[in-house]
């Protein structure tokens, strides 16, 4: 069987793309629209092949779940020209992964699949506190996705060859390949149990004023910022991140973060580690948390202003 390779997933590139550009433009006081785009499409067209597959047994081995299900709705996901889409996916049947929904959020470009549709698909997966829920693609979208008619299949003749439905599903079922389990740690914290723990479960927490916010997709953006305090943590060096795309520039914010031990830094929860300044509730009282803080270990806080 000739091999056959599958390109980066377009969601994957999407985030390679934001932390890549992060990193260059450490220490600029702005970022223009334009600069993100022509980044974007740069980092995006330079996607080298990840994967190469040489059989059915290849994707089995290297996707993290396995579904058969049908594509309910479709959002559009990304104004870039790679036109990525949103896909609500019900999931009739897991063949490999963890069982935690059957709804899941598939990411793919236009036209990928269609809603009303049913798949059989083979998945990467990956986390992030900046999206409400598992992201999911198509490990290589030209190869591994499936469509079911009836009990009839479409797709790649090398991957499905004469096989129906039930004959591959099968197959798959039987494969000792579905125990190998692809590496991947997120450690995803959804929710801090009060003001103490959040900021416990932080390794920086600033006090920032955005000046410049480029949108990404609906859920991320680019964010360059002034550090008006910084209440706990060593200096804070970046002033360019990827925080949720709700950030508004001139606004003020209380911002969690977490050192993920590979110099980048996350929010330190999924759903509350950005504090507004309008949330006045919310604000005072973690202003007065981190206040008592300092007052009892002035050490531990850094209240330094950074023009």
């Amino acid at each position: 069987m000739k091999s056959i390779k599958g390109f980066i997933p377009i969601i994957f590139v999407t985030v390679i793309a934001a932390f890549a550009f992060m990193s260059i433009y450490t220490g600029r006081e702005s970022i223009s629209k334009s600069e993100a785009d022509v980044a974007h499409t740069s980092l995006s067209s330079q996607a080298e092949l990840l994967y190469e597959f040489k059989s059915i047994d290849d994707l089995i081995k290297n996707a993290d779940c396995i579904v058969v299900g049908k594509v309910e709705n479709a959002e559009q996901f990304m104004e870039s020209n790679m036109g990525t889409y949103k896909y609500s996916f019900k999931v009739d049947k897991y063949l490999k992964g963890e069982e935690n929904s059957n709804q899941i959020d598939l990411y793919e470009g236009k036209d990928e699949v269609h809603v009303g549709d049913k798949y059989l698909l083979f998945l990467d997966s990956w986390e992030s506190e900046l999206y409400p829920n598992p992201l999911h693609t198509s490990i290589a979208s030209d190869i591994s996705i499936i469509k079911i008619k009836g009990n009839s299949l479409l797709g790649d003749s090398r991957i499905i060859g004469k096989m129906d439905k039930e004959q591959l599903i099968h197959l798959i079922s039987k494969s000792p390949l579905l125990t190998v389990k692809q590496k991947k740690s997120y450690n995803i914290k959804d929710k801090a149990k009060d003001a103490e723990d959040l900021i416990n479960s932080s390794d920086y927490v600033v006090h920032i004023i955005p000046h410049s916010v480029v949108k990404f997709n609906q859920n991320v953006a680019l964010v360059s910022f002034q550090v008006v305090n910084q209440f706990k943590g060593d200096k804070l060096n970046k002033r360019i991140l990827p925080l949720p795309a709700k950030i508004k520039a001139g606004e003020e914010y209380l911002v969690f973060l977490r050192d993920d031990g590979a110099s980048a830094k996350r929010l330190a929860t999924r759903s509350d580690s950005i504090i507004e300044k309008h949330d006045k509730e919310k604000w005072d009282a973690m202003m007065d948390k981190l206040k008592a803080k300092k007052e009892i270990n002035e050490d531990s806080v850094l209240d330094t202003v950074y023009n």
